[in-house]
């Protein structure tokens, strides 16, 4: 993932991890660059997938997704991630360089899975849920549990995968 914004590289990792892959994060598109040079589309230690962001220092988004094309990395599938989607000349420029996926900042947790399944032919499958061992009052501290319409609100966050919203 390249992503310039430290909460949304680590938001997004945190969601990849448990499911058992390996996240490589970049800040810019020079770091992203030199994360595969030397290695080849396929080819061992090699990305499955790059999600990139548009607004970064540096080379922005576009101008990687072009070096990164250039070098041979065509085949791997790319998805654009930008809270500036809906901005006409984005779309054109997003179609003109060969990018046909693009997710929308904030991004659900459920876009990427279905993005990654899709892109990647993955099938999901459900593991036994692991039981807490801490009980309630561990958790609470000696706070008093919240009703549920209280929770609402959170739970909306959750559902969206919006991270920032959640800290908040």
């Amino acid at each position: 993932m390249v992503e310039n914004e430290r909460r949304d590289r680590q938001g997004t990792a945190c969601w990849w991890q448990p499911l058992g892959c390996e996240v490589v994060l970049a800040t810019r598109g020079h770091d992203a660059l030199a994360l595969v040079d030397g290695l080849e589309p396929g080819g061992p230690g090699s990305p499955h997938a790059i999600f990139m962001d548009l607004a970064m220092p540096g080379s922005d988004g576009w101008e990687t997704v072009r070096r990164l094309r250039a070098a041979g990395w065509g085949g791997v599938p790319l998805a654009i991630v930008s809270a500036n989607a809906f901005d006409k000349g984005l779309q054109a420029r997003n179609l003109e360089r060969g990018v046909a996926d693009f997710l929308v900042k904030p991004v659900r947790r459920i876009e990427i899975l279905d993005w990654l399944e899709s892109r990647l032919a993955l099938q999901w499958t459900r593991g036994p849920a692991v039981p807490s061992t801490a009980g309630p009052d561990v958790l609470l501290q000696g706070r008093p549990s919240p009703e549920a319409k209280e929770l609402e609100p959170l739970l909306s966050l959750v559902r969206l995968g919006y991270y920032k919203g959640i800290v908040q």
